[in-house]
């Protein structure tokens, strides 16, 4: 009722003032401090997180179109490991592949150059003896075939990733066996035998299996003479079509037998010299692989060799 009851009195004294002051400046100097060194440790951590990160641009920076060659120290095991790592392996990849276009581009300006020589020549001697012109003229043409040819073989390894370079269609097996075995007798004079010919329905591009049947009698021709037996045959085992052609001949020694499935690759023959770019094998392999199946080589020096193509057997 606005009656004084009593007085209430807070005191304290300056020294207990500056005390707490004290208290506070020190708490505030040992959180900066922590603080400070805290910054310090997450700066050194993130430096050695991101080492690998920094690397990895770097080598970025420095790979060029001539040198594919820098790689990145892979170190622990970490996720970041595991980046540098992946980025290794696709820069192994890179390499390979740009090795392998620079080797392509350099062998076929070497077949090309080959044939344009000849038809110079024969063109210029035309220009100088119109009298031999005849026989001349049917040099370049069977040279201007030649490349013609080449190309061909060319595109059609070019094309061979394409999803549209098979045209899948049901063919009778045996109707393909047969095929192969009535062309290649055309192709040189030897004991030319069918073996067997499987009966069923397949799903394959027929052109282009009969094109790397044929490409696989050829080479058989090539390594093999007059009395050389070269046998062609076809069967079902363990859910796939096997589709062969075994000779008599000479025989691949075992240091050539991957390397002939190579672009340009030749393999040396005591019978004859090869008229061929080397793009035989790799069409029958490019062929073979559009198809999702596999080439197996079996040869002994001095007995022959069979090769055959295996094809996942997709039957209706």
């Amino acid at each position: 009722n606005g009656k004084l009851l009593g007085t209430l009195a807070i005191v304290h004294s300056a020294e207990e003032h500056a005390e707490i002051l004290e208290a506070v400046v020190a708490i505030a100097q040992v959180a900066v401090a922590v603080l400070l060194i805290a910054l310090v440790l997450v700066w050194f951590a993130a430096g050695r997180i991101l080492q690998p990160l920094r690397q990895l641009a770097i080598t970025a920076q420095s790979i060029s179109g001539t040198d594919l060659t820098q790689r990145i120290p892979v170190r622990g095991e970490g996720e970041l490991a595991k980046l540098a790592a992946i980025f290794n392996n696709m820069m192994d990849r890179l390499e390979s592949a740009f090795i392998s276009q620079r080797n392509f581009v350099n062998d076929a300006g070497h077949e090309l150059r080959t044939p344009i020589t000849i038809i110079r020549g024969y063109l210029e001697l035309m220009a100088s003896n119109p009298d031999d012109s005849e026989e001349n003229l049917a040099i370049v043409m069977d040279e201007l075939r030649r490349m013609s040819g080449f190309v061909d073989d060319l595109i059609l390894l070019a094309q061979a990733d394409n999803p549209n370079f098979l045209q899948l269609e049901i063919v009778e097996a045996a109707a393909i066996t047969q095929e192969i075995f009535d062309r290649a007798q055309a192709l040189a004079s030897r004991n030319w035998q069918i073996e067997a010919a499987v009966k069923g329905k397949i799903v394959v591009d027929r052109q282009r299996i009969i094109q790397a049947l044929m490409h696989l009698a050829h080479n058989a021709t090539q390594h093999t003479e007059t009395t050389d037996t070269i046998i062609i045959g076809s069967k079902i085992c363990q859910g796939n079509i096997h589709f062969w052609v075994q000779d008599s001949g000479e025989g691949i020694d075992i240091d050539n037998q991957q390397r002939i499935f190579d672009r340009f690759a030749r393999v040396p023959n005591r019978l004859r010299c090869s008229e061929g770019a080397g793009l035989g094998l790799s069409i029958v392999k490019a062929i073979t692989e559009a198809h999702k199946g596999q080439v197996n080589l079996y040869s002994q020096v001095g007995v022959g060799s069979t090769f055959a193509i295996v094809l996942p057997l997709e039957t209706v």
